[in-house]
């Protein structure tokens, strides 16, 4: 019995849902909707993405007395017929084509009979009425053929800019046997993973001022930048966002616990670690010396050049339309692949340029988020982002399993294949948070408006870019680690140029006696003043003044005594004190201090890290006085050292 074969264009069954994990991977969705016949049928849909996985189609939904027996899909190889999109637009521009090439040589006629005409003529009936009729008709058909071939270059550039804007090609075939027991129509589930699609957070944090001072109140919009160039258009489609890996969750599998024995240690590095395939010993602490005669260095960056930039372009060659006819050394690359040849010839039309001997690399995926800023290091302002298209949705609540969470957006959105940046708001967000205000004198003399928030929301906020906006207008760009609900994390929202601070460090010598059986001591009393001017209208409710004391170093036989803020020394770890303070009236006031909370193993008193804790006055100046001892050999030429710590 032959089997009833019906031919399904992908086309007119549009992307209802797209799943779009954080691997370059997505699960599209449509609906078919075949007539059956009894027996064995074959359903052949075509012009289905080119990136789709082949191992992945799934039909289902089939209702009773209908069985879904085998499903292949074909991926067509370069030199096979492009899409029924490319090649309609295609067709239409050859046509287009051919009668601008008709047009043209109406033209070049028209001059040669204007020009036969004229020479006819007499001097004596260059005046009459009839030469004057015919220039008339010659100037108004003249006309007539320069605004077609106008019309007819506008109409071929659009078609050739479309051809260069399409990302990916639809040209996969999809072939499924279906046993049906009846004649019926059904409606079957079709689903496929394609690669070529990416998704990444980032959030646009507003926070606004009153009477120049920063409110509690926040607002974060939660975003999603996603590319796709799958070759299908996704036309009002339910989009969900998941933080699934789909690669490495199709290739997961529990580790294997090996068996262990004991064995001789002999100082020998294993052959498979990591130093001793890089040839490294173990890594030690970065220093960088301080002080005014050490010059900091940074090495310039590297810069490499594209060779594609590097040759040079011959101002003669003419460009030539993927329409026109094809020259012989053009007909290895059509065959080889159609839609890229196309492409190329359609770039280097608009760009004067030769066509590329073979087909350029894609688009690289776009950057990973930076790291995020430690607390209180410098902020830099970065220029906004370069414009993306926008697609403002909300979110329900996000869905929660074992392995991902999914935002579903609402609302249908339309991204087509094109390979640009489509912006999607998943969700506006409330926040409450304590304000503060920290400097790091010995770094920067820049005052950060500090904000910490607490996640109180339902979503979990991924790694990604914040742009921080003050009143609506930009003001500068950060980043945050994985935060997750419940969880508080900091964000700086600029700097405050209405409070000044100034740092001084004076330092005095002192040598002690020779001994016979002793070496000759030296103490050097090294002291830092912090001067912070309010200058605003109103008061600064806290504001926090970091400092570090240097660590002794017994091998040099440098020992650093802790003099000033008094008490200190004797603190441990969450222990706040009082410190005497002065003010610029003469008066002697209490601000709090403390070592800094360890993080990851960092900061504390093992770091000599502490820092004040005060509230500035409207239009007051408060000094903040730190001092130490550093007892050496009177020969040792110590200086204060810099060291980099790992960061999680």
């Amino acid at each position: 019995m032959l089997a009833n074969t019906i031919v399904l264009n992908a086309t007119r069954a549009p992307v209802t849902a797209a799943t779009i994990f954080q691997s370059d991977t997505a699960e599209l969705t449509r609906f078919l909707t075949p007539e059956l016949k009894e027996g064995r049928n074959v359903l052949k849909i075509s012009d289905v993405s080119g990136a789709i996985h082949p191992d992945s189609p799934r039909l289902s939904g089939a209702p009773d007395g209908v069985r879904v027996v085998d499903v292949v899909c074909h991926k067509k190889a370069a030199g096979e017929d492009p899409s029924i999109e490319v090649g309609a637009i295609m067709k239409r521009g050859k046509a287009l084509y051919a009668e601008r090439e008709v047009r043209r040589q109406q033209v070049i006629l028209l001059d040669d009979a204007a020009r036969m005409k004229m020479r006819q003529i007499s001097p004596e009936l260059a005046g009459g009425e009839g030469i004057l009729e015919f220039v008339e008709r010659y100037g108004q058909r003249k006309l007539a053929l320069q605004r077609a071939l106008q019309n007819l270059d506008e109409e071929i550039g659009a078609l050739e800019r479309k051809l260069v804007a399409r990302k990916g090609d639809a040209s996969a075939l999809i072939i499924a046997t279906v046993v049906a027991d009846r004649d019926v129509k059904v409606s079957l589930k079709l689903t496929y993973l394609v690669s070529g699609v990416t998704w990444r957070p980032f959030y646009d944090l507003h926070a606004t001022t009153v009477d120049g001072q920063p409110c509690d109140d926040i607002s974060m919009r939660y975003c999603a930048t996603i590319v796709q160039c799958t070759g299908e258009d996704w036309n009002e489609a339910t989009v969900t966002l998941s933080t699934t890996d789909a690669q490495a969750q199709r290739q997961l599998s529990v580790p294997v616990l090996r068996p262990l024995k004991m064995g001789v240690a002999d100082g020998r590095v294993p052959a498979n670690s990591v130093g001793a395939l890089l040839g490294q010993s173990p890594a030690a602490p970065m220093l960088e010396t301080s002080g005014p005669a050490t010059a900091a260095t940074t090495a310039p960056p590297l810069v490499q050049t594209s060779s594609a930039v590097q040759g040079s372009i011959s101002a003669s060659h003419v460009p030539r339309s993927p329409f026109a006819p094809l020259e012989h050394s053009d007909l290895d690359s059509r065959r080889r692949n159609p839609l890229e040849f196309v492409r190329q010839m359609s770039i280097s039309r608009r760009m004067n340029v030769p066509s590329p001997p073979s087909p350029s690399p894609p688009p690289p995926h776009p950057p990973a988020p930076g790291p995020a800023p430690t607390p209180g290091s410098p902020v830099t302002a970065l220029p906004l982002q370069t414009p993306v298209h926008s697609v403002s949705s909300l979110a329900n609540t996000p869905s929660r399993s074992a392995l991902s969470v999914a935002y579903r957006i609402d609302g249908d959105v339309t991204i087509p294949s094109d390979g640009e940046e489509h912006q999607l708001t998943v969700a506006l967000l409330k926040f409450k948070t304590k304000l503060s205000y920290t400097c790091v004198p010995r770094q920067s003399p820049n005052v950060y408006i500090v904000s910490k928030v607490e996640n109180i929301s339902k979503y979990d906020l991924l790694p990604g870019t914040v742009n921080v906006y003050m009143n609506d207008s930009f003001v500068m760009k950060t980043s945050i680690k994985f935060i997750s609900v419940n969880e508080a994390f900091d964000c700086v929202l600029g700097v405050d140029t209405s409070i000044n601070v100034t740092y001084r460090q004076d330092e005095k010598t002192a040598h002690g006696p020779r001994h016979n059986f002793a070496d000759p001591q030296k103490t050097t009393t090294r002291t830092m003043v912090t001067t912070i001017i309010n200058r605003h209208n109103h008061d600064i409710p806290e504001l926090i003044v970091r400092e570090s004391i240097p660590l002794s170093s017994e091998e040099d036989k440098v020992n650093v005594i802790l003099r000033k803020p008094a008490g200190l020394a004797s603190a441990k770890d969450g222990q706040i004190i009082l410190d005497r303070v002065e003010t610029d009236d003469g008066q002697t006031v209490h601000a709090k201090v403390r070592w800094t909370e360890v993080l990851d193993g960092n900061g504390g008193e093992k770091d000599g890290l502490f820092e004040w804790i005060h509230a500035i006055p409207a239009g007051k100046k408060v000094s903040f006085e730190a001092q130490w001892d550093v007892k050496s050999p009177s020969e040792a030429r110590w200086a204060e050292q810099t060291v980099y710590v790992k960061s999680s």
